[in-house]
């Protein structure tokens, strides 16, 4: 894979209140999310590597808790990238039509006496 996603949603459902956080690769708090049961959450990522959450819960009692991660963005990335290279390659077939042309003009004109 060349790009990391660009995005990360967290979704969690505890039973009891807990608090959350996410940190980057350099340990940098990217969400700090406290005395929540459910929520729905979206976190740019800015580059790849390994990120940590951790959930704990604060009241210190037995709990449940779900969370799902789902990356996305990479297909923006990816649509990008075919794009550019559909670009590359219909600009090299033109060029590949149109500059023999432009000699063979170039060829014809230089061979008629120039007019005195």
């Amino acid at each position: 894979m060349f790009w990391p996603p660009r995005s990360l949603r967290l979704e969690i459902d505890a039973q009891t209140p807990v608090n959350l956080k996410l940190r980057d690769p350099s340990g940098v708090e990217l969400l700090s999310i406290e005395n929540v049961e459910q929520g729905l959450y979206t976190v740019s990522l800015g580059t790849r590597g390994t990120y940590s959450i951790s959930i704990y819960n604060p009241s210190n009692s037995k709990t449940e808790a779900t969370l799902n991660l789902t990356l996305y963005d990479l297909e923006k990335d990816l649509l990008t990238a075919s794009a550019i290279t559909a670009t590359i390659g219909i600009a090299a077939i033109a060029t590949q039509y149109f500059l023999p042309r432009l000699k063979r003009n170039k060829q014809t004109k230089s061979t008629y006496p120039s007019p005195r």
